[in-house]
């Protein structure tokens, strides 16, 4: 079972190296006119930068650098096991996990840039990816899935009143109702624990 989360955090890895060594180059834009001239200047620029190196490797000792991910309260406990055993494999560098939700890791992926993952509940949204093309250098964001969760409603044996129960009233039960009756007037005046 250990080498599926070595996997994925391989992935997470070459996806990190590849997101924040492979960002393309800003060209500056010009009119049309003067894009003739310009053009061999550009790709001279372009030639001046170094070639991004991909490392294949089964081996988390072959690696060098350090990890930073930051994100969801729901994703970060996996990525803390992935970790473990990516550690425990033999990876010499620094791992480290910031717990702080969703929209505050895409905050530091997209728009500090001072993370290498961006542990995530939720898709990304336009704004943020927006955030992230505008860094310098400039990242473009790929979702790597590694699982769904979902919430179970469980219903206590002894509650013999509680039968299908629609998305609303779970919605007022967990929100605003502090009697069962306050959601249905069938059910009992006795306080929602």
């Amino acid at each position: 079972m250990r080498r599926p989360f070595y996997f994925v955090f391989a992935a997470l890895l070459v996806f990190s190296v590849v997101l924040s060594a492979c960002a393309p180059v800003a060209a500056p834009t010009s009119a049309p006119a003067a894009e003739a001239t310009q053009a061999p200047a550009a790709e001279a620029t372009q030639a001046e930068q170094p070639a991004a190196e991909v490392v294949n490797s089964d081996d988390p000792s072959m690696l060098e650098g350090d990890i930073y991910s930051a994100g969801s309260s729901t994703v970060g406990p996996l990525s803390e096991a992935i970790q473990e055993l990516f550690t425990n494999e033999g990876f010499p560098g620094q791992i480290k996990n910031d717990i702080v939700g969703s929209g505050a890791g895409f905050e530091r992926f997209c728009k500090t840039g001072e993370t290498d993952v961006a542990n995530a509940s939720r898709a990304i949204k336009d704004g943020e990816v927006a955030s992230c093309r505008a860094l310098s250098p400039a990242r473009e964001p790929i979702p790597f899935l590694v699982g769904l969760d979902a919430i179970a409603v469980v219903v206590n044996k002894e509650n013999d009143f509680a039968k299908d129960v629609t998305l609303e009233q779970l919605q007022q039960l967990f929100t605003s109702a502090e009697l069962w009756s306050d959601v249905d007037p069938s059910w009992p005046a006795e306080p929602v624990l």
